[in-house]
């Protein structure tokens, strides 16, 4: 129970680590990422702030941030692993 409550998150969240493991051969703006999942950009930014905190997420800082999925975030969530 312990280990699922540190990896669970909200849709918002999980709808962001979708969007850059669909795009990761790609970094991509908060706005980019806004337009995908159809939320604000701000809402994006201030959900990322979480999911970098966590090493989920990471990001390059060229005028703006332009995020990307971590090695981390693929194991945790995308690998065939856990599908059941």
């Amino acid at each position: 129970m312990e280990e699922w409550k540190k990896k669970s998150l909200s849709d918002t969240h999980i709808c962001i680590l979708r969007a850059l493991f669909n795009n990761r051969d790609s970094k991509l703006s908060a706005s980019e990422i806004g337009k995908i999942i159809d939320k604000h950009h701000l809402t994006v930014t201030n959900a990322a702030r979480t999911l970098t905190n966590k090493n989920y997420i990471k990001y390059e800082s060229i005028k703006k941030r332009y995020y990307y999925i971590t090695e981390k975030s693929i194991a945790d969530f995308f690998s065939d692993d856990n599908i059941d």
